[in-house]
């Protein structure tokens, strides 16, 4: 709809226009803006402002380590400064521009670090376990009552979101990702929609 528009300069304008926008609405609705669609368009569109950059190159080796070494500073330095509190807002450029840096510095260690198998592998699961881990952790709060989880339950806890990741990734993702077979795949998420209606 928008590749007559889009290129480099118009998405660090949306980026930007839209990160402005969160900051006058977290005054008004506070919590809920937590939640909203719109607020998360940024880090979203952050992974489309890389591809846009990878396709005309990479960071030059020899400032690979250093861009890299910056990068993971930044994730790091966002553990402790981004919270749910300022979160939507102009403080996600923090750890986005880290990840952005990373991901340019193709030849730098730390990149090469994260390229290893296990790494790869748990990045290849990562959307499936950021589905349910918090669908575990919400029903598990709620059965129990508590909302901090016991040192026993954060380990079952840790294994089922692996567990539920990985089927999940294997039964549902990849088969939609390679089927091209549209008329099956709309009738799936009709059944679905129709399951969770009368449930």
């Amino acid at each position: 709809l928008f590749k007559k528009y889009a290129n480099l300069k118009n998405i660090i304008i949306l980026i930007l226009s839209i990160l402005i926008i969160n900051q006058f609405l977290i005054s008004y609705f506070e919590l809920s803006i937590y939640f909203n669609l719109f607020a998360r368009i940024p880090e979203f569109l952050f992974g489309v402002l890389a591809a846009f950059i990878l396709n005309k190159n990479y960071i030059k080796v020899k400032y690979s380590n250093l861009i890299s070494f910056i990068g993971i500073i930044l994730v790091i330095v966002s553990f402790f400064i981004v919270s749910d509190s300022n979160v939507p807002g102009i403080i996600v450029l923090i750890p986005s521009i880290g990840i952005l840096m990373i991901i340019f510095s193709k030849d730098g260690v730390i990149n090469k670090f994260l390229s290893n198998s296990i790494l790869v592998w748990i990045g290849g699961i990562s959307y499936s376990l950021y589905l349910w881990h918090w669908t575990i952790l919400a029903f598990a709060r709620y059965y129990y009552q508590e909302y901090e989880l016991s040192f026993v339950f954060s380990i079952f806890y840790f294994i089922f979101s692996f567990l539920f990741a990985y089927f999940s990734y294997k039964i549902i993702e990849t088969p939609f990702r390679k089927n091209t077979n549209m008329k099956k795949m709309l009738m799936f998420i009709i059944s679905i929609l129709v399951i969770l209606f009368v449930f």
